[in-house]
């Protein structure tokens, strides 16, 4: 039986963006589902940290800013909003604390605040609401990985979160260059 989906019409960008991360999963081989995988890959971070703060204050209150300004801009209900900022800093594996401190537990505090920023970057550029719930950090982490992987490689051109095409380029970038993507995620 063939299914004729037609893109334009049922997948908006959140759903291509999640789409594409369980094409680049399936086709990379890429799994966090048991503490092994977890712990083997990246203990380090894929991204230069030279343009952050080096005080952990200053960096939570960009963190805690940069969650209430993609909360108030999604979330149009206060209680509503406030139990999701709640949730994003929780030490449950779901939430944004939770996930950094279970995925990469020898970083330093500054060094777990910085990665937890960056993720929010991801979030902001690709302008998704946050949704603490699931494997949804996972997958941004995932994603903002592949992210900089295309960034560090200078294809720059495969950063377009909006367009179809691009992504299934990107996609086939990383599956051919699945390798030197593993070497780069996991710092060797």
């Amino acid at each position: 039986m063939i299914i004729k989906i037609t893109m334009k019409k049922y997948l908006s960008c959140r759903k291509l963006i999640v789409l594409t991360l369980c094409l680049i999963i399936t086709f990379c081989g890429c799994s966090y589902n048991s503490k092994k995988d977890t712990s083997a890959i990246n203990n380090g971070l894929t991204f230069s940290t030279e343009s952050y703060p080096d005080d952990v204050k200053e960096l939570k209150y960009i963190r805690d800013k940069m969650i209430r300004t993609n909360l108030v801009e999604y979330v149009k209900n206060k209680t509503e909003r406030e139990e999701t900022f709640k949730n994003t800093l929780s030490s449950e594996s779901y939430s944004l604390v939770g996930w950094v401190n279970y995925k990469y537990p020898n970083l330093s505090e500054k060094e777990k605040l910085i990665k937890q920023i960056h993720l929010l970057e991801y979030i902001r550029r690709v302008n998704i609401d946050i949704t603490p719930e699931g494997q949804f950090f996972m997958l941004v982490d995932e994603y903002s990985q592949y992210d900089d992987f295309v960034k560090y490689k200078k294809r720059i051109d495969l950063r377009d979160y909006k367009s179809k095409d691009v992504a299934i380029e990107r996609e086939k970038f990383i599956k051919d260059n699945k390798e030197e993507f593993t070497k780069f995620i996991s710092g060797k």
